[in-house]
């Protein structure tokens, strides 16, 4: 047995073909969420997951599979064809012997879990074979791939196999009794398969012919009340389940079971490797890896030391781990509320032997806002509290983005959200905006203005005193940085007056020291207004009429971050005494 150890990835950034783990975080939409993975073979993975526009958007998914390998290349992008559902949850992905896989897809209603199940085949280079629809099944992932590609599913108390390649029904065998079955695997050398579910472990046995498809329920029994097993796996001939209400590993065969081992990490998933365990889950509010023997012994520990990232599904391929998550962005409270936050679909991929990172950081700071027009607020007056609510829109914004990273900056996300809409219908929905810009080719150090445009969101309870963006996904990374992602804007409404457009604004030197910052501007005789991180307005002046630059002390002010602003355009200014 190895000696426990504990190795922490402090960098989450890496260069193509030369570290041991590589990470991306993808966008397809405000939310987008990795939410299962597998090894392909030949050190490459396939996760897939779900994006939307906003949280709570209605009809509107984007069911994706990324095929990605261990010198972090992403292979193929492929949107699967997902029928017309209020939202929809991709339950489990298996790998073909021929280096293709098969996508499990739950579609269903936002408020109540329905059972209707898609399945989609594709090639190994991405291509969709063929897809199943009208298939019912109690809960998660009932779906197992055999030796020889025959992919097989548990759907409304039958068992129905079909053909990998061509996706003909080959058997189909009724299951007796009651049972729901969440995960099942078959033993092999037989044809027996277990399965986890309700009750929680299973064993069922083939009866009658060789091949002749009959089974019993030969072995079933429940867990303490309160277990939840979603997933069943077959490590050397013995069935284990990861119970993830206890964090306990469970083994069990045909006539009894075994809780081997209390976890220390809270696990969300698992999967084995020839000699060992992995399992990914939380540790102090940071993902964990942990790895142990097949009793349930812990052997080494891997963690994150970004919380921004979260996993939802682990897979291995001899000596990688890859992981298949979110990865959050937004203001830095509540960073472990993701709902509240922007989300992108995290993949990592980790050399177990040597899980270092390159020394390349993607980062990209939003530097200033610039608000052209007035911010339109319409009210409305409901019969019951809110009232008013408001509708707000307009601002023909533009942001500057900083390339603050050490590479090249290629891509970048900007977003924002606003409150939850209160004329919600059956389930909540928060506007929010992610613009994607590519092709920037900013270098390290330079800055690029974007157009964002207008906002839009209605049924907001209040009038914001100001409007918070951020950058997200650099190079389709995780952030190096997440401290200058912010940017929150005062903003000017419509009923407030014109605004003042003031488009070239520079403060240097910055980070300025004691001795005072000079400001620039394109209007002499503006007002200016500097502010603290808390919001308190520590300085304020004007240009003199026919100046467009002056000198602003600095000498009373604290080390820290500050914000100027000056009609539309506000700016960070860092003192450094």
């Amino acid at each position: 047995m190895k000696n426990l150890f504990t190795l922490l990835l402090l960098a989450l950034w890496a260069a193509p073909g030369s570290a041991q783990t590589t990470n991306h975080a993808i966008g397809y939409g405000f939310t987008s969420s990795a939410q299962v993975v597998c090894a392909l073979g030949n050190g490459r993975f396939v996760a897939a997951g779900v994006g939307t526009p906003a949280p709570g958007a209605l009809f509107a998914d984007t069911v994706f599979a990324l095929i990605f390998d261990t010198n972090g290349q992403i292979e193929q992008r492929i949107l699967v064809p997902a029928p017309i559902s209020e939202v929809h949850y991709v339950t489990g992905i298996h790998t073909l012997p021929d280096g293709g896989f098969v996508l499990s897809l739950s579609s269903t209603l936002c408020d109540v879990v329905s059972d209707q199940n898609n399945l989609f085949c594709y090639t190994p280079d991405g291509h969709l074979r063929w897809s199943k629809d009208g298939l019912y099944s109690f809960a998660g992932s009932p779906l197992t791939v055999l030796p020889d590609g025959m992919v097989v599913g548990a759907y409304s108390n039958k068992l129905k196999a079909f053909d990998y390649t061509n996706g003909n029904l080959l058997w189909e065998a009724q299951l007796e009794g009651s049972a729901e079955i969440y995960s099942l695997a078959f033993v092999p050398g037989t044809e027996d398969f277990v399965a986890v579910g309700f009750p929680h472990v299973q064993y069922w046995q083939q009866i009658g012919a060789p091949g002749s498809h009959n089974y019993s329920m030969i072995y079933a029994e429940n867990l303490p009340s309160g277990a939840y097993l979603p997933k069943v796996l077959v490590h050397d001939g013995q069935a284990y389940g990861l119970d993830l209400s206890f964090h306990r590993l469970i083994r069990f065969d045909d006539t009894s079971y075994e809780i081997l081992a209390d976890l220390p990490n809270t696990p969300v998933d698992f999967t084995a490797s020839d000699s060992s365990f992995w399992f990914v889950g939380k540790s102090n509010s940071y993902t964990s890896i942990l790895e142990t023997n097949a009793e349930g012994q812990p052997l080494s520990t891997w963690a994150t030391t970004d919380p921004w990232l979260s996993a939802n599904a682990i897979a291995s391929d001899g000596e990688q781990i890859a992981l298949a998550g979110v990865c959050g962005s937004g203001p830095a409270s509540d960073m472990f509320v993701l709902d509240y936050k922007g989300i992108h679909a995290w993949l990592s991929n980790i050399d177990i032997n040597d899980p270092s990172s390159g020394s390349e950081q993607h980062n990209a700071s939003l530097k200033s806002v610039e608000q052209n027009s007035p911010v339109h607020v319409e009210a409305t007056d409901l019969p019951l509290p809110p009232s008013p609510v408001y509708q707000l829109s307009g601002g023909n914004f533009r942001v500057e983005v900083t390339n603050t990273g050490n590479t090249l900056l290629q891509e970048v996300d900007v977003m924002i959200s606003f409150g939850y809409n209160v004329f919600w219908d059956i389930c909540f929905y928060k506007p929010a905006i992610r613009k994607h810009y590519d092709n920037l080719m900013v270098q390290p150090g330079q800055s690029v203005w974007l157009e964002f445009g207008d906002i839009e969101a209605s049924g907001q309870v209040d009038v914001p005193v100001e409007f918070c963006f951020w950058t997200a996904s650099p190079n389709e990374k995780p952030d190096a940085y997440r401290e200058d992602d912010v940017f929150c804007h005062t903003i000017a409404l419509g009923n407030g007056g014109p605004v003042e457009l003031h488009t070239a604004v520079r403060l240097f030197p910055n980070p300025a020291d004691g001795a005072g910052v000079y400001a620039e501007c394109d209007a002499p005789g503006a007002d200016y207004r500097l502010f603290d991180t808390a919001g308190r307005e520590v300085r304020r002046g004007q240009w003199p009429a026919g100046i467009s630059q002056i000198r602003i002390p600095t000498d009373d002010l604290s080390t820290g971050l500050y914000i100027f602003q000056t009609g539309n355009w506000h700016g960070k200014l860092v003192v450094n005494r």
